[in-house]
């Protein structure tokens, strides 16, 4: 997905959301893991690290202000590039463009967690082999934090 947005845009910003979340059954890694996790994965893929910014953007849980949180801590944008159908209830009626993001492959992000939290290891030829290593080595390291 990073690629086909690249191809449309010279830049852009990657929001990891929920930023004040980790260890849970939803936001298993804190959001420097999380950084790690897309960064060595674009870096994998050659992507250019001055073509995007990964952000952190912790949630404020009110929808009518968020936008304007997120405003504050990432550069000036256009366009949302979303499949969250939360994000575009917080963007609709603002003066933005929202494409929606269809999944091209059936990946189920909450699927993964889980997998990865009982043990299995059904979850790996589901992500990219970088992904992969970047998430076993956090686990590896932190096997008393997460799941």
């Amino acid at each position: 997905m990073i690629k086909k947005i690249l191809k449309e845009n010279d830049n852009i910003i990657i929001a990891i959301g929920s930023a004040e979340k980790s260890h849970t059954n939803r936001n298993p890694f804190t959001a420097s893991e999380r950084k790690k996790i897309i960064s060595e994965t674009l870096k994998a893929e050659k992507i250019d690290s001055k073509r995007y910014k990964i952000i952190p953007v912790e949630d404020i849980n009110n929808e009518s202000l968020w936008v304007n949180h997120v405003n504050k801590h990432v550069p000036t944008y256009e366009t949302i590039y979303t499949g969250s159908s939360e994000v575009k209830r917080c963007y609709f009626g603002k003066p933005y463009k929202l494409v929606k993001i269809k999944k091209t492959i059936p990946l189920s992000a909450t699927l993964i967690r889980k997998y990865i939290r009982n043990g299995s290891k059904e979850w790996e030829p589901m992500v990219h082999k970088k992904t992969k290593e970047i998430i076993n080595t956090i686990i590896n390291e932190n096997k008393s934090k997460h799941f």
